[in-house]
């Protein structure tokens, strides 16, 4: 797709209209005596006889089409980010769904062995303790977290007060003197 278009581009920034002085080069109008064009000339007076309307207009042009370029460059990063983003949902279904049929293939071998019941029981008895280990070590880091968070905030107030208790002593002993 050529650079600048698109639905964010063509929904919120319009196309100029050509400057007075892409007009005049571009112009094809009636010649006058001079040899040049006449709607060229008469737009070079009106451009001339004002400079600063056109100053304000080309700056004006300059600020809408580098804000247009900053909302094309966004635009290209949200559809990065969104493009990423459903690659990894993609990934992430994939490896579950490869994980559940390794899983089922597992089980089915071990439920063709002639004590394949016991085997599956114990399999997934370990499968729950492992998971139940892990969901309490997490559980642990997230208390111990809290914890040492809790203590970084006591800890900072504590050397608050103790520099405000230095400070109050300090101004004491500068009133007694």
């Amino acid at each position: 797709r050529p650079w600048g278009e698109g639905r964010l581009h063509a929904r919120r920034c319009a196309p100029l209209p050509p400057s007075s002085s892409e007009m005049a080069s571009s112009s094809a109008g009636v010649d006058a005596p001079g040899g040049g064009s006449l709607i060229a000339s008469r737009e070079v007076e009106a451009v001339s006889a004002r400079p600063q309307r056109a100053e304000a207009a080309v700056k004006l042009q300059r600020w809408y089409r580098s804000r247009c370029r900053r909302q094309r460059f966004r635009a290209l990063l949200l559809r990065a980010i969104q493009r990423r983003k459903y690659l990894e949902d993609r990934r992430r279904i994939a490896r579950r769904i490869a994980t559940n049929e390794y899983e089922s293939r597992e089980i089915s071998v071990r439920l063709q062995r002639p004590t394949g019941v016991q085997l599956l029981e114990r399999w997934r008895g370990t499968r729950e303790t492992t998971a139940a280990q892990k969901l309490q070590s997490l559980w642990r880091g997230a208390r111990q977290r809290k914890r040492s968070l809790s203590a970084a905030v006591e800890q900072k107030r504590d050397a608050a007060a103790r520099k405000l208790q230095a400070f109050a002593r300090q101004w004491r002993h500068r009133g007694a003197q």
